[in-house]
């Protein structure tokens, strides 16, 4: 029995190609379905292979983190995490961050998340959890809060960046 290597889909229709990629069985019931799918925005065959072999690879460390086990990580590596949430940030605005009024309201609804139950988790819980997925890790309840608290720290130096 061969095996062969996932690769680039195209779609009949349109001429894009796709990722498309079956769910392993001990992740179905996690993932919620059997396959994963996303566009790699090409026509272009060279282009397709190349996104393929990134949007594969976070693929695999998602599931990779999704079968770790919850473990505990020391400063260096939270504030190391939470500095990638800063800098990706900081990347989307270069061109454009909008006016400082903006950025005023942003640091003002952050401090109401950090007094409220459960708010850091709901302001940061994606941003955290994507970033632990492209890891492939997965961490204790004490370390995500330490990670949620980091995450907001580099909001709140974002939003004061902007708004001078």
């Amino acid at each position: 029995m061969t095996l062969t290597m996932p690769t680039p889909v195209k779609d009949k229709k349109s001429r894009i190609y796709y990722v498309r990629v079956r769910v392993p069985a001990d992740l179905k019931g996690i993932v919620g379905r059997a396959e994963v799918s996303k566009s790699l925005r090409t026509r272009d065959p060279a282009v397709a292979k190349e996104r393929f072999a990134a949007e594969y690879a976070k693929i695999q460390k998602r599931w990779a983190s999704l079968r770790a086990k919850p473990e505990p990580l020391p400063l260096k590596k939270i504030v190391a995490l939470s500095a990638r949430v800063y800098f990706r940030l900081m990347e989307v605005l270069e061109n454009e961050p909008g006016e400082p009024e903006i950025w005023h309201r942003v640091l003002e609804l952050s401090q109401q998340a950090e007094a409220a139950e459960g708010g850091l988790e709901k302001w940061y819980g994606d941003a955290t959890d994507e970033i632990l997925a492209e890891e492939g890790i997965a961490v204790d309840e004490p370390t995500r809060a330490r990670l949620l608290r980091e995450v907001h720290r580099s909001w709140t130096q974002a939003a004061r960046f902007w708004t001078h």
